[in-house]
């Protein structure tokens, strides 16, 4: 439509299809689950996303929430290091 650009021919973005052993959202918040984090289907999706595209996950809430919780499972479960920023 108007205003939409469209992505070069051959321009697509690149994807990890497996990170850490992950290969989904399900496998995600099975493994997050197993690390005593309870993951919602959307969090477990856009976490997934975020490191399939390689892109950073931003988490907004108000204070006490778990922000930082998801943060801290999330980098435990794929063995990187957590970076916060506040």
């Amino acid at each position: 439509g108007p205003g939409r650009r469209q992505a070069a021919p051959g321009a697509l973005m690149p994807v990890r299809p497996i990170i850490a052993g992950i290969d989904g959202p399900a496998a995600l918040a099975r493994t997050l689950r197993a690390a005593q984090y309870i993951a919602d289907e959307g969090l477990a999706t856009a976490a997934y996303l975020a490191m399939a595209l390689g892109k950073p996950l931003l988490l907004e809430g108000a204070p006490g929430v778990g922000k930082t919780e998801a943060a801290k499972a999330i980098a435990s479960v794929v063995g990187r290091e957590l970076v916060r920023l506040q």
